[in-house]
């Protein structure tokens, strides 16, 4: 049991600390994913957490609507913490496949036009600064 009390004092507490500090963060830069902010398009991940928000409050429907792995990251964590007990072939095939599914699902609701999507290359800011710049070096030789 110490070895738990371990793990739980040097892992858990320091990863649940730094997800709450990101959601404090977010909250108050007033955006939800730096993928989107950063580059106009929606990460994987898009819309887990109205999806669980939605599962919590007994919508299941609208969870599916919002993300339809929203379950999936329930036993990802499970397997993460018993990373030690599991063959390493074996983990890596499992985190693997999980990594798969999730990008499949992505490129599926990219492609298809999920309304929850969001791909506006233009409104990234990687793409506004680049038009920035290449005015700024425009407007020197003109």
């Amino acid at each position: 049991m110490e070895g738990f009390s371990k793990y739980f004092r040097n892992t858990i507490i320091p990863l649940c600390l730094a997800i709450a500090a990101f959601l404090v963060a977010q909250y108050f830069l007033g955006y939800a994913c730096p993928l989107l902010k950063f580059t106009g398009f929606s990460c994987p991940g898009c819309g887990l957490t109205r999806a669980w928000r939605s599962f919590l409050t007994g919508d299941i429907k609208q969870a599916m609507y919002w993300h339809p792995l929203f379950l999936l990251p329930v036993p990802t964590v499970i397997i993460m913490l018993m990373e030690g007990r599991i063959p390493g072939k074996i983990y890596t095939v499992i985190m693997s496949l999980i990594a798969a599914v999730f990008i499949i699902v992505y490129i599926k609701r990219m492609a298809e036009g999920d309304p929850v999507m969001e791909h506006d290359f233009h409104n990234g800011l990687i793409w506004q600064r680049s038009v920035q710049v290449g005015d700024f070096i425009k407007g020197l030789f003109d």
